[in-house]
């Protein structure tokens, strides 16, 4: 094999290997900043109260919405978001969810919500609003946004 073929094929090896070690290095960066912000986000939310998730959420409902809120309920407990009551709509339904999910600090949302208007209160539930809740269940429908 000729010299000068064997210092190509090193040279390609070499930059393979360089190119290599740089993108771990980048890898490497980015878990480090993603690290960082995690731990940004999460200082953030643990002042953040589960009556601040609620009242930005219905605040999102409102912009467009508004004429939903009197029968959708939003409970919150441990930064993880339940949804109670009905929607006029699927996709109303769907859009709650999502304003639900893209609210800062929630973790998961539990989408209870039902399509078209509920009936009466049955065996454990009250009456929030214009839906029916588990008695066990915090009423937040009407809570003032400010």
């Amino acid at each position: 094999m000729s010299k000068q073929l064997m210092t190509k094929k090193a040279v390609l090896v070499f930059s393979l290997i360089g190119g290599l070690m740089l993108a771990a290095l980048a890898a490497d960066n980015l878990n480090t900043s993603r690290a960082a912000v995690e731990t940004v986000v999460q200082n953030k939310c643990a002042t953040v109260t589960s009556t601040d998730i609620v009242k930005s959420i219905y605040r999102q409902i409102k912009t467009r919405y508004d004429g939903q809120q009197s029968h959708i309920n939003v409970r919150v407990k441990d930064n993880v978001v339940t949804l109670e009551g009905w929607a006029t709509t699927k996709a109303v339904k769907r859009a709650i969810e999502q304003y639900a999910k893209r609210t800062a600090c929630v973790k998961r949302v539990v989408n209870n919500l039902t399509i078209g208007i509920g009936g009466g209160c049955g065996p454990g539930q009250i009456k929030c609003g214009d839906i029916c809740i588990s008695s066990q269940s915090e009423c937040n429908i009407g809570m003032p946004e400010n």
